[in-house]
């Protein structure tokens, strides 16, 4: 009787087993769809931490030059490249507090690839994917940045620090870049802390100070436990830099304005390696220190007109000195862009029309390397010129600009710093950037 029970149990079972499998051989909609919609909100959720963006610029310039020892016959180039500039930016919103930001960007001249235009690592560093070296993208922005329950962000990593004002007037976008432009227009690498203390001021008043570490480092380029050697000095691996900027708007000017913003900015290194100068004796490479104070001021909407306007200043005190000690001198310098630019909505939605001046001294330097212009208009010592632009909306995040740049630059010998030539340049150039 037992052995009954058994074989009815056993065969039960078996039949109960089978009847399960072929269940789950069928198709169940109600299940699928049920499976699905968790898949597609598990996705969403997912993409909504996520924020896609970019730019490509597609440009055209006629560049023109004349250059020589003054009373000479001069040398003549004449440059006529298109190019195209990319964008892919991610940014991610990984807690409410922990965001993390990336842009994946090339530029090359059409059919040329491979190009290298830049003697010193740091050089190379600090312009990314501006150098027109080809179709492999390199990483401009690669930063988190956390902010705390206090007014106060950190952020570490590959930072914006190029592209500030006054860029963004030249197409009417908002502010973009994190430092003034002419303080310096360059990608660094580094700490940041920002401190934020509108909250405790009047309305209209907008005050922010922004402390940025960044050191330059230097490591033998083919074993990275050893020290970089320049001729028979062992280079620091390590250099001291570090900027503050102070950052002060007031939008309640009455009729006067709609805007005003004071930018203050502090930056100082110590013995920078300079590997880009390429001396032809050992030591090869200075040793460079600098005191920079730049200020900016800018009015937006006099008037309430759309007419904009501003003035950066750049004061800058250099010293050099070798490998072996040898003091290669002091500098100083003042040197000041002025940019002014109109709205001229009332002709065609978008449209912007404008100019800026500048005017260097022999001792002037700035850390300009992201760049799409051939003519090298914000970075020559001793020059004088002037950039005229109009610049439109096409559509929905489409924009062109049409520009020409005249420069004018004369010979300079100054301790660690020297041109023969006196130079004469002008380029026109036709630029479309779709943002999307």
């Amino acid at each position: 009787m037992n052995s009954a029970r058994l074989a009815l149990v056993v065969a039960v079972g078996a039949i109960l087993t089978s009847a399960t499998a072929l269940a789950d051989d069928v198709p169940n909609p109600r299940l699928e769809s049920l499976d699905d919609r968790v898949t597609d909100l598990e996705a969403a959720q997912a993409l909504q931490r996520v924020r896609f963006s970019g730019a490509m610029i597609n440009r055209f310039e006629y560049f023109d030059t004349r250059y020589g020892v003054p009373g000479e016959a001069k040398e003549h180039d004449v440059l006529k490249p298109f190019s195209t500039y990319f964008a892919f930016n991610a940014d991610f919103d990984v807690t409410s507090r922990l965001k993390v930001y990336t842009t994946l960007a090339m530029s090359k001249f059409w059919q040329n690839d491979g190009r290298n235009e830049y003697p010193g690592a740091w050089q190379a560093s600090e312009a990314g994917s501006y150098g027109y070296g080809g179709s492999t993208p390199m990483f401009d922005r690669a930063y988190m940045a956390y902010t705390f329950g206090i007014p106060l962000t950190l952020a570490v990593g590959r930072m914006p620090t190029n592209q500030g004002v006054p860029v963004n007037q030249l197409d009417g976008l908002a502010r973009e870049g994190t430092y003034p432009r002419f303080a310096y227009n360059a990608i660094f690498d580094g700490i940041a802390a920002v401190f934020a203390f509108t909250r405790y001021l009047p309305a209209g008043h907008s005050l922010q100070l922004r402390a940025f570490y960044t050191p330059q480092i230097f490591v033998s380029k083919t074993d990275r436990t050893r020290q970089l050697v320049d001729g028979t000095y062992k280079v620091d691996s390590n250099t001291l830099q570090y900027a503050l900027l102070l950052e002060y708007s007031l939008s309640r000017l009455g009729r006067f304005a709609d805007l005003l913003n004071l930018y203050y900015m502090f930056y100082q290194y110590s013995n920078f390696y300079n590997d880009g100068t390429n001396g032809t004796t050992p030591p090869l490479n200075p040793l460079d220190s600098a005191i920079a104070n730049m200020a900016y001021i800018g009015l937006e909407g006099i008037g309430h007109i759309g007419l904009n306007a501003s003035l950066s200043g750049l004061f800058y005190r250099t010293s050099e000195k070798m490998l072996d000690g040898t003091s290669g001198g002091t500098t100083n310098s003042a040197s000041f862009l002025v940019n002014v630019n109109q709205r001229l909505d009332f002709i065609h939605a978008g449209t912007v029309l404008g100019a800026e001046f500048i005017k260097t001294d022999a001792a002037f330097y700035l850390d300009e390397w992201t760049y799409l212009n051939v003519i090298p208009f914000y970075s020559t010592p001793a020059s004088k010129g002037v950039h005229a632009f109009v610049s439109t909306a096409l559509g929905d995040n489409l924009r062109a600009r049409i520009g020409w740049y005249l420069l004018h630059s004369e010979p300079y010998d100054l301790s660690g710093f020297a041109s023969a030539d006196e130079t004469d340049s002008q380029s026109f150039y036709v630029q479309l950037t779709a943002h999307f």
